[in-house]
C-alpha cells in the first residue's frame, strides 16, 4: 500500500470523494515500491525535480512580492571622464576646502532607477579606502547632494603614500575607472563614532502565477483504469488512475515546464473569450526562470571554442558575488559537452575533484577553487520541440545559482534563491498542488451529464516561478 512522502500532496478532499482520481503528478503510482516512489519522476520534468529538491512552496496571492537588498559590503569604482576634475582633484571652498577628493562612478550608487535613483552610496565618513597600489585614505567627509556623483573628501593615512594623481588611471585621454576597497574605519579618542547609517535601498520584485490546464476524453470503448489503495489516517482511499491519461499528463507537464522556465511575462494585453458567457477575460503569465535571468542576472559570454578559463571566469565572478561555498550549475547539453573537456583537463593537473553521483536527480559534483558545483542537466533547454529546437540557443546556456537561502531585505524571512510557487487547489478533485476531476454522462460521480457516453477528465494547476536572488545568479551564454 502506498505511503505518503510527498509533502505537496493533500488527501483531505480525496478522503471525502466516492471515486477519487489520481495523477502521475503525485509521483507515487506503484504502491509496491513504497517509499522509493517519491524518487520517481515519470515525466522527467524540471518542475518535478524542483519538487523533489524541496524548491516548491505554496502561496496565497496572484502576485508575490519580495525585496532584495544590495550587498552588505561594496568595492566602489571611481568615476571615468576626460575631465580630471570630474574624477579627482582638490576641493575649493566649503567645509573641506583644500582636501583631496574623488567622485564615485554611476555604478557605485543605488538604486539605479526610481524616485531615489542615485541618491545612496556605500562610502561614509570615517571609513578607509584602499587602492590597489596600497595608497590608503580616510574619508573625512562626503557630499552626496548630486545624484550619481557623490564626492568623497580624503585624508592620506601616510604622507609618503602615492598621491591621487599617481593612483588614478589615465587611459588615453580618460581618467578614472579605478576600483577601491573599504577595509575598515577609524575615529578619534572619546569619539561620537559613526553618525551616518546606511540607508537600505532594497529592490522590490514581483512573481506572477499562471494557470495551466488540459483534458482527456474517455469514450465508452476506451475506458480502463487501475485502483491504488492509499492509507490516510484511519481510512483507506481507493484512488483511481485512468490508464490512457499519460499523454495528457505529459503534454500538460510540458506546458508547465515551458511556462515556468521559458515563458515571457505578459504586458497585460492577453485575454480569452469565455465559451459560456462570451465575455473576454484577462490571461496572465508567469515570468520564466530563464527570462527572469535574461533581465536581472549577471552574464558571462563564451565563444565557440571555450577553454577551462571559462570555468575560472565563472569562479571569479561567483566569488565577487558572494554566492557561498556551494552552487547549482544547471546546464544545456552543449555546455555539458564542453564541461566534459573541462573535467578531463582539470583531472590531469589535479586542480578539480570530480564525483558522479548515481542518484535519480542526475547531479554530478565538481570541486574547484574551494567551491562545490552541483551540475545538473536542465532538460527544458534541450527538448527538440521546445528549447532545443533547431536555431534556438538554449542548449548552449548554463545557470550558476546560489544554493544558500536568501533573506528578504524587508521581512528578513529566509527564502530559496529560486523556487516554484503554487496555489493549493480547492474543491472536488483537489490533490494539493494540482486538481483532477471528471465530468460527462459516464462520469462515475455523476458530476455532469451530456449527450455523449463519455468521461472527460480535467486537470488544473496554478503555478509560477519566483527568483529571489536573480542578481546573485550568473547566466552563461554563447557570444551571438
Amino acid at each position: 500500500m502506498a505511503t505518503e512522502i510527498n509533502t505537496y500532496n493533500d488527501h483531505a478532499i480525496a478522503a471525502t470523494e466516492t471515486y477519487p482520481l489520481i495523477s502521475n503528478f503525485s509521483f507515487w503510482l506503484k504502491p509496491q515500491v513504497g517509499a522509493e516512489l517519491f524518487n520517481i519522476n515519470p515525466m522527467e520534468t524540471e518542475w518535478g525535480d524542483f519538487m523533489k529538491m524541496g524548491l516548491m512552496t505554496p502561496v496565497n496571492g496572484e502576485e508575490i512580492i519580495h525585496s532584495e537588498a544590495g550587498s552588505l559590503f561594496d568595492a566602489p569604482v571611481v568615476a571615468s571622464s576626460t575631465t580630471v576634475g570630474n574624477v579627482y582633484g582638490t576641493q575649493s571652498g566649503g567645509d573641506f576646502n583644500g582636501y583631496q577628493y574623488v567622485i564615485l562612478a554611476t555604478e557605485s550608487h543605488s538604486p539605479l532607477t526610481g524616485t531615489y535613483a542615485g541618491k545612496f552610496s556605500y562610502p561614509r565618513q570615517g571609513q578607509h579606502i584602499l587602492f590597489r597600489n596600497n595608497s590608503e585614505w580616510r574619508i573625512a567627509g562626503t557630499d552626496k547632494t548630486t545624484a550619481f556623483a557623490h564626492k568623497l573628501f580624503l585624508q592620506k593615512v601616510q604622507a609618503s603614500m602615492a598621491s591621487l594623481a599617481s593612483t588614478i588611471t589615465l587611459t588615453g585621454s580618460t581618467y578614472g575607472g579605478d576600483r577601491f576597497i573599504i577595509p575598515t574605519n577609524s575615529w578619534e579618542e572619546a569619539t561620537l563614532g559613526q553618525q551616518k547609517g546606511l540607508v537600505p535601498a532594497p529592490k522590490t520584485y514581483t512573481s506572477w502565477m499562471q494557470t495551466f490546464t488540459d483534458r482527456y476524453e474517455v469514450t465508452d470503448l476506451a475506458e480502463g483504469n487501475e485502483t491504488y489503495p492509499y492509507k490516510y489516517g484511519d481510512k483507506t482511499i481507493n484512488y483511481t488512475y485512468e490508464r490512457g491519461i499519460l499523454e495528457t499528463e505529459t503534454r500538460m507537464a510540458a506546458y508547465m515546464d515551458n511556462g515556468l522556465f521559458l515563458q515571457n511575462k505578459d504586458d497585460g494585453n492577453l485575454s480569452n473569450i469565455d465559451p459560456e458567457t462570451g465575455e473576454a477575460r484577462s490571461v496572465y503569465t508567469t515570468q520564466g526562470y530563464i527570462q527572469n535571468l535574461e533581465t536581472n542576472a549577471q552574464k558571462i559570454y563564451y565563444d565557440t571554442t571555450p577553454s577551462v578559463s571559462l570555468f575560472r571566469q565563472i569562479g571569479r565572478l561567483r566569488r565577487s558575488m558572494q554566492q557561498g561555498g556551494k552552487v547549482m550549475l544547471w546546464a544545456g547539453s552543449e555546455v555539458l559537452y564542453i564541461m566534459e573537456d573541462f573535467i578531463t583537463a582539470f583531472g590531469v593537473n589535479g586542480a578539480m575533484v570530480y564525483n558522479r553521483n548515481a542518484i535519480d536527480l542526475s547531479i554530478s559534483t565538481i570541486k574547484t577553487g574551494g567551491v562545490v558545483y552541483n551540475i545538473k542537466p536542465l532538460n527544458i533547454l534541450d527538448h527538440p520541440k521546445f528549447g532545443g529546437a533547431p536555431g534556438f540557443p538554449y542548449p548552449k546556456y548554463a545557470i550558476v545559482a546560489p544554493m544558500d537561502k536568501i533573506a528578504d531585505a524587508k521581512t528578513n524571512i529566509p527564502r530559496n534563491a529560486f523556487q516554484i510557487i503554487y496555489k493549493k487547489a480547492k474543491g472536488v478533485g483537489a490533490r494539493g498542488h494540482y486538481k483532477i476531476w471528471e465530468i460527462g454522462a459516464n462520469s462515475r460521480s455523476g458530476s455532469g451529464v451530456n449527450e455523449r457516453a463519455n468521461r472527460v477528465i480535467k486537470m488544473y494547476v496554478h503555478m509560477g516561478m519566483q527568483v529571489v536572488a536573480a542578481s546573485k545568479h550568473i547566466l552563461v551564454k554563447p557570444v551571438v
